[in-house]
Order: C-alpha cells, then structure tokens, then sequence
C-alpha cells in the first residue's frame, strides 16, 4: 500500500498551526478566518471547529501512522507539519484546558487588533503596543456616533527609550492585511518562496 498526502493540504494546514501557536487563535476563530478569507475545505466546503480540532490533534499530519495505541516512527514522505510545531501545538492545548495546573498560555480570544502583543518594532525591536482614538461624528438621523482608529505605535519612540528611526505608528487594519495575506498565500501556495507585500 502507497500512502501520499493529499495534494494542496499543507499550506491549509499550515496557516491553522500558525494561527494556533502563533495568534493563540482557538479552532472556532481559525475556522471564521479560514471561511471569512475564502479558503475552501479539499471537499469545497467551509470549515467546522471539529474539523480545526482534529488537524491540531492528529499525528499523521507531522508523519506519524496510528493505530490503536500503536505509533509508527516519523515519516518524512508523510510529513506535513514538523514535529516540533506539532508538539508545540499539543502543549498549548494541554495548557488551555479548564483543569490545567500551571501558568497559562497567552490567548487572542478577543482583541481589537489580529497581532496584538505579538509584533516589535523593525527599527529598535520595541513592542508595538496599540492605542485607539476616536473621532465624534453625527449620524443621518441626528444620532452621535464614534469612529475608532487603531493604531501599533513604538513603545520605544513614543517613550524615548530608544534612538528609533522609524515611524512613530502603523494603522492596524493595514498591517494586519498585509499579515493576513501572507498566511492565505501561504495556505494557497505553500511551494511559493517568495511573497511580494
């Protein structure tokens, strides 16, 4: 019997690890993201959190063959995602159970911002930190409403803790795209090694 994964999966794969260890998504919003951004099950469909749950867990995604409690050895023709990231993925979901004993992971349940506590700066290597302003406005029926602008600033700038010579803030829908383009273009074209921004 000739095993071979299945072609155009890797990438898919890839991006839900990615999003999972390095976003601190859950399987629920990896699966919005996978739906809302236009990636397709293999089958076409959209995505399910069980679907999510099962990727995150299954072994024979870094090239392990399982049968009952027997595991093969790692193989590498086999061999989507490297066992590091895999086992990397299991510790953070040991960690985020309700009964787990020890320090928790960070979680990016809800934030105003995809890469919230996550991104540096380029220049110093100051954490980006975000900062809202609001600007007043009234709507068609005379109602007041509120327009929220989000930005990642320098801490290091914005504090004069650092010579930084680069800007001050980056608006954070616009880097937050350019982000969320590179993942689905590393979902869709996982062979690809270079990415134009």
């Amino acid at each position: 019997m000739i095993i071979r994964p299945l072609k155009g999966c890797s990438g898919k794969l890839s991006a839900c690890d990615t999003a999972y260890i390095n976003w601190r998504y859950g399987a629920l919003r990896i699966a919005a993201f996978l739906n809302e951004s236009g990636v397709r099950t293999r089958k076409g469909n959209a995505w399910h959190p069980a679907s999510i749950r099962h990727i995150l867990i299954n072994p024979t995604y870094c090239g392990i063959l399982r049968s009952g409690e027997s595991y093969s050895q790692v193989l590498p023709q086999l061999q989507i995602i490297d066992s590091p990231t895999y086992s990397h993925a299991q510790e953070i979901m040991k960690q985020r159970r309700k009964h787990y004993i020890g320090e928790k992971p960070i979680l990016n349940i809800r934030a105003d911002a995809l890469l919230s506590g996550f991104v540096h700066c380029g220049h110093c290597g100051s954490k980006l930190t975000l900062t809202t302003s609001g600007k007043a406005y009234v709507k068609e029926y005379g109602e007041k409403g509120q327009k929220k602008r989000i930005r990642y600033v320098c801490y290091g700038k914005t504090r004069k803790q650092t010579n930084c010579d680069g800007q001050t803030g980056y608006t954070s829908h616009i880097l937050d795209g350019k982000v969320s383009g590179i993942i689905l273009i590393r979902a869709r074209y996982p062979s690809s090694d270079t990415i134009d921004l």
